[in-house]
């Protein structure tokens, strides 16, 4: 009798086991990540005209879309008027939402990070570098290929908060420019 109590316990245990695993699995992954290469234009604030913009991003995010982003970009030719060769690389961490359903997937970011400013003139003989803090805030859409791939559109604004009068930029001196790209994002499963 005490051996057919435990096979009872044993087959209801694993029932409850499976159809929670089941149930969990029908609910998708608890974590996300999504890789996400862009190009496009820096334009607006210190880019007097349209610089080159290109980076990569990197997510992670929860089932309710919530999560963290590591941003690092390249904005150049952001015054070639003046400059022989001007550009902004920025590192960004931000914390990001991102809809995880449907076909058309908008998403938000906001952070902080560094931007590392870099400008030379009369044929680069010499040049003028700094690295600031600074902070970024932009959002976007996603439109889903396959669960997998999704392309990406964004417009985000990057503001080093530090002003330098050696780059002769607009708004006091501090660096600021809009960066409007579109690449690829991969998505995939991270803990089930």
């Amino acid at each position: 009798m005490r051996v057919v109590l435990q096979r009872g316990w044993f087959v209801v245990v694993a029932i409850a086991l499976v159809a929670g695993a089941a149930e969990a699995r029908a609910q998708g992954p608890e974590y996300a990540g999504l890789l996400s290469p862009y190009v496009g234009l820096a334009s607006g604030g210190d880019a007097r005209g349209q610089g080159l913009a290109g980076g990569l991003s990197v997510a992670v995010v929860d089932r309710s879309g919530w999560g963290a982003e590591a941003d690092i970009a390249h904005l150049g030719g952001l015054d070639s008027d003046r400059f022989t060769e001007v550009g902004a690389t920025s590192f960004m961490l931000s914390a990001v939402w991102a809809a995880s359903e449907g076909r058309w997937r908008p998403f938000g970011v906001g952070g902080a990070g560094l931007i590392r400013t870099r400008a030379c003139a009369g044929g680069c003989a010499s040049s003028v570098t700094h690295v600031d803090a600074g902070f970024n805030a932009g959002g976007g859409l996603h439109l889903a290929i396959n669960e997998a791939l999704l392309v990406r559109a964004e417009v985000r604004y990057l503001r080093a908060l530090r002003a330098h009068a050696d780059l002769g930029l607009r708004d006091g001196g501090r660096l600021d420019a809009w960066r409007t790209v579109i690449g690829v994002t991969w998505t995939w499963p991270m803990i089930e």
